[in-house]
């Protein structure tokens, strides 16, 4: 994916945004596997931590996220993991 891109300013949502899309394209390359109810949930979230994850956060360690710039990968996050568990409500039902 080439060097870190972070501006003179600090702000690394460029940044962000291009490792959300990298990860959004292997998401998308494995979800006839994501969607499968042959594929197990402990295997779909292996491929998740093992295919996905390490695409969306490479080089995540040498950034410094606020609130407003974490929201993005936590909102791809969940959109994986609903894939995975399906939709939940929150009372249970």
């Amino acid at each position: 994916m080439g060097s870190n891109f972070v501006s003179t300013n600090n702000d690394i949502s460029a940044e962000i945004q291009k490792r959300i899309l990298a990860a959004n394209r292997c998401f998308n390359g494995l979800r006839k596997h994501l969607m499968s109810h042959v594929t197990s949930k402990d295997t779909k979230i292996l491929m998740y931590k093992v295919l996905i994850r390490p695409v969306l956060t490479n080089a995540s360690e040498t950034w410094t996220l606020s609130k407003i710039k974490e929201r993005p990968l936590s909102l791809f996050e969940r959109k994986v993991l609903r894939r995975i568990f399906g939709a939940k409500q929150e009372n249970g039902t």
